[in-house]
């Protein structure tokens, strides 16, 4: 028997998001002039071995950042080195973090400096609550680190409500990055946002670490401002640049859909695949449900994520093309890495598979039935929101918004003969 269907989709329109597009034109020359100020040329000399983290989240210009860091300790004589600073992420090993940093266009060809991937740590400290500071042999064995990370909001810090405005950024970069899987196993099971806060004292106070480089970026995943700090300076770094993040933040303008659909979901998205800031974190924490997304449905898993499908649970309904590309064993150590006593591992669960994209859709509208005129928002992922589909419902909405625009005509949702949505030109 076959499952109820819609036997129609609604019509879309293609429409624009007006969001600061404040950048930098030049990160690479704001990195190199900003260490400079540091006088850092004091602290390192000729041979010395330096490493810079790169993380799993693909912020706009890593690439030319690591370049620039690179750069400029190898003016001073240095010997630049790239760590991998992403927990548990590629399944906790070295090869799977390497791979990562590959699909993020990060090479030692492409960056001009070696990678040591090691996952083994050495313990600096315990901070009061119990959590144990995890650092990478490969940081700790060097003569310096330079911390490179994106300061953003977090699935579970949030915007730093609960954690002395500190959310993902250069202290969680130390404490979860920095400690592969061990630390961040230790920093969620011991509370993220005490164990994120204890880094300070617990591991800065302890390490060879010299700098931060904290970027920030607008709503087209560009980067907009950049700080370089000393590693007494992270915390407050951490709390004005996350100020600055919550103006520039993309967010979906509608709060009330009967649909969202993303074309992909990923780690290299958000930390949950789904970002929960633009979802609601009432689909992982209960309460009010604002935004109210009766059904979610994504079409796919983004290639940086290598197989990583954490955060497929908080869909209704994916197609089969999505979960095939799950690798079980980097989705359950992230999840189970990541976990906690007061959590649940809803992130890891599989929802209602269809055959195709068109059933997926088909049958997440059926089941928000009866509706004669669907609210169906359709964008590109959860971090990329200057751009959506929206159904003919939302029009009238649409246009009194000031900071949507609307830029075409209602068209039929396209797929190919797979079954696969085609996005409209």
């Amino acid at each position: 028997m076959e499952l109820p269907k819609v036997r129609h989709l609604p019509r879309l329109v293609k429409v624009r998001q007006l969001f600061p597009s404040n950048r930098l034109e030049d990160l690479g020359s704001e990195v190199r002039a900003k260490l400079g100020a540091l006088h850092l040329q004091d602290r390192v000399h000729d041979g010395m071995r330096v490493g810079i983290t790169v993380g799993s989240r693909g912020a706009g210009g890593t690439l030319e950042a690591v370049r620039a860091i690179v750069e400029e300790f190898r003016a001073l004589g240095a010997e630049p080195f790239l760590i991998p600073a992403m927990g548990s992420h590629g399944g906790a090993t070295p090869e799977g973090q390497v791979e990562i940093l590959r699909r993020l266009g990060i090479t030692e060809a492409s960056a001009g400096a070696p990678i040591d991937p090691r996952m083994e740590t050495v313990v600096l400290g315990e901070a009061p609550n119990g959590y144990q500071a995890h650092y990478a042999v490969s940081a700790h064995e060097a003569d310096a680190v330079i911390v490179l990370g994106r300061t953003t909001v977090h699935p579970n810090l949030k915007a730093g409500e609960r954690s002395d405005g500190v959310a993902s950024g250069l202290l969680k970069m130390v404490g979860i990055g920095l400690g592969k899987q061990a630390g961040a196993f230790s920093a969620h099971h011991h509370g993220l946002g005490e164990s994120v806060l204890a880094v300070q004292e617990v591991t800065l106070s302890r390490s060879n670490i010299i700098a931060g480089v904290s970027i920030v970026e607008n709503a087209y995943r560009e980067s907009a401002h950049v700080e370089v700090v000393p590693p007494p300076e992270f915390k407050a770094c951490d709390q004005r640049q996350l100020k600055l993040v919550r103006t520039l933040l993309g967010r979906i303008p509608f709060e009330e859909l009967d649909l969202l659909v993303c074309s992909q979901m990923g780690k290299d998205v958000a930390g949950s695949g789904l970002d929960p800031n633009v979802i609601g974190f009432w689909r992982i924490e209960g309460g009010p449900r604002v935004p109210n997304f009766r059904r979610i449905v994504s079409l796919d898993l983004t290639d940086a994520s290598l197989g990583n499908a954490i955060g497929l649970g908080l869909n209704d309904f994916v197609p089969r093309r999505l979960v095939e590309k799950m690798d079980a064993h980097n989705t359950w150590m992230n999840l189970l890495t990541g976990a906690n006593k007061d959590g649940s591992t809803l992130e890891g669960y599989t929802p209602i598979v269809a055959e195709s994209d068109r059933e997926a859709i088909e049958l997440a509208l059926a089941s928000v039935m009866p509706c004669d005129a669907p609210r169906v928002c359709h964008v590109r992922d959860t971090s990329r929101l200057y751009e959506m589909l929206i159904s003919e419902a939302l029009l009238p909405e649409a246009y009194q918004l000031a900071s949507v625009e609307v830029v075409g005509e209602p068209q039929p949702y396209r797929f190919d003969e797979q079954g696969r949505f085609i996005w409209p030109e």
